[in-house]
């Protein structure tokens, strides 16, 4: 089910719909604001030891860190092998051992890893990180195997940081504008 489902349906008015739109909207930036609280006032505890996790903890939202922490876990299927190095440039093969949705079969996926520590750059072929901002558990496991102890800034989007004010709070609620314009007349 859609988010806006639950507010509408095909048989109400174009009024309604406009004040069911803005209900939508006044929920969604009811629950952004307190998961914006809840983010700058508690935190998930730290499941490992190492500094990046710590790093990620005090600069994400607890939804996003969340998600990195999911990706910690799956780096414990992780195997990995160095395949090249070239210069400052080493390419690893991370096999991922993932399982299907009822837990009832295996299947080893195998990924490319590039890691430049003079750069600070590292890239997973798997696309994590561009398609969702998050870093993936095959550049994780590299990073660990580097000894990697801070992450470079570049892998921690503002958008998923929750000292940075979201544009949710710059949502004005034009309905009822209108409404106390036309009270006032």
């Amino acid at each position: 089910m859609l988010f806006f489902d639950a507010y509408v349906n095909s048989k109400i008015s174009l009024r309604q719909f406009v004040e069911q739109y803005d209900n939508a909207l006044k929920s969604k930036i009811e629950k952004e604001n307190k998961a914006d609280f809840e983010s700058l006032n508690c935190s998930y505890k730290l499941v490992t030891g190492f500094y990046f996790e710590r790093q990620f903890q005090e600069a994400y939202t607890n939804t996003i860190f969340k998600l990195f922490q999911d990706e910690l876990g799956g780096m414990l299927f992780c195997n990995s092998s160095l395949v090249k190095v070239d210069g400052t440039r080493y390419v690893f093969h991370v096999t991922d051992i993932m399982e299907w949705k009822h837990g009832d079969s295996k299947k080893r996926v195998v990924h490319t890893v590039s890691c430049d520590e003079i750069e600070c750059d590292i890239q997973c072929f798997c696309h994590l990180f561009e398609f969702r901002g998050i870093i993936c558990r095959h550049a994780v496991k590299i990073l660990i195997e580097k000894d990697v102890k801070e992450i470079h800034q570049r892998y921690i989007l503002s958008r998923w940081r929750k000292d940075v004010k979201h544009g949710h709070y710059l949502v004005i609620n034009c309905y009822e504008d209108l409404m106390s314009c036309e009270n006032a007349k």
